[in-house]
């Protein structure tokens, strides 16, 4: 006969007040720390918000005739920016120097994409 398992413990839930973060405090009705109110008034002013420029995008034909969608004007780390546009358009793309490139004529899906972002698209 296969030994029956004993049941598992109850967590102890009236100590989660004292965390640094509790993910449960809207469940307790708990009030944020003083700290985490700081933070989150502190206003982020490091630089424009990279939504509030223009970007232009266009269709060029490349090599053995392949065309290539090109996004310009993007101030910010266009790493993760691509990572997601690539993910949205389903297509393979790149960077080359300041200009983001994605594979395919893709312009019309990429202005509506870009669009519901908040971007400026011309």
């Amino acid at each position: 006969m296969a030994k029956r398992k004993s049941k598992p413990q109850k967590l102890d839930v009236s100590n989660l007040e004292t965390l640094a973060h509790n993910p449960f405090s809207v469940l307790l009705g708990a009030q944020r720390s003083e700290s985490e109110a700081e933070v989150a008034k502190e206003p982020q002013t490091e630089h424009e918000h990279p939504r509030a420029i223009s970007l232009y995008v266009r269709a060029e034909r490349r090599k053995h005739g392949k065309w290539v969608t090109c996004i310009r004007h993007y101030q910010s780390d266009p790493k993760p920016f691509l990572a997601a546009m690539r993910k949205a358009m389903a297509c393979g793309g790149g960077i080359e120097g300041d200009v983001i490139l994605l594979q395919g004529d893709c312009v019309d899906r990429i202005k509506m994409w870009l669009s519901k972002q908040g971007f400026r698209v011309r």
